[in-house]
């Protein structure tokens, strides 16, 4: 057993008679830590290194809550790929709302209102697309607070675009 501190791969934890939560590596440099306090390679503090996994940790986090908030959002409006029939103009017509579609009613309603101008308007299209960033910036914001917060919004988000879905489904239909 080497006298001096090792970096990770020189030496395991469990050959230095610790708990290897107890002294970890450090982020800043990857020298294995016998002793509590800074680094004696590179003089970052243990709270720092902890602050740095906590942060990675969050990080980490905010990722799956995008791509759950981005499955709540889009899974529903998957319909249009998944029916039977021929892939006409139509269709593909739809298909190219796909991007928009978790906000097409609401950015048809305000399009028209607001704006004065159908869906099939680049300002009726930036409508859509300013209501579903806004659903999806709104709904990661809260999603982030907790995982309660995180499976409450995703549930309500599907239940909202399922039930978007089952309209659009029927404007496509008609």
């Amino acid at each position: 057993m080497n006298a001096i501190p090792s970096r990770v791969g020189d030496q395991s934890s469990s050959d230095l008679g610790h708990d290897p939560d107890e002294f970890p590596t450090c982020p800043g440099c990857g020298y294995l830590r016998r002793i509590a306090g800074r680094c004696p390679e590179c003089g970052m503090s243990y709270e720092a290194m902890l602050s740095l996994q906590d942060r990675g940790l969050r990080r980490v986090r905010a990722r799956w809550t995008v791509v759950w908030v981005l499955l709540a959002l889009y899974l529903p409006q998957c319909w249009i790929f998944m029916m039977p029939g021929s892939w006409s103009v139509y269709r593909w017509s739809w298909i190219a709302y796909w991007p928009v579609m978790p906000g097409f009613l609401p950015g048809v309603v305000v399009g028209r209102t607001v704006l004065g101008v159908g869906p099939e308007s680049p300002a009726g299209i930036a409508s859509m697309a300013a209501v579903t960033a806004a659903l999806g910036i709104g709904a990661f914001m809260l999603a982030r607070r907790s995982s309660t917060c995180r499976a409450l919004v995703c549930t309500v988000l599907l239940g909202a675009g399922v039930a978007h879905a089952f309209v659009l489904h029927g404007l496509y239909s008609a």
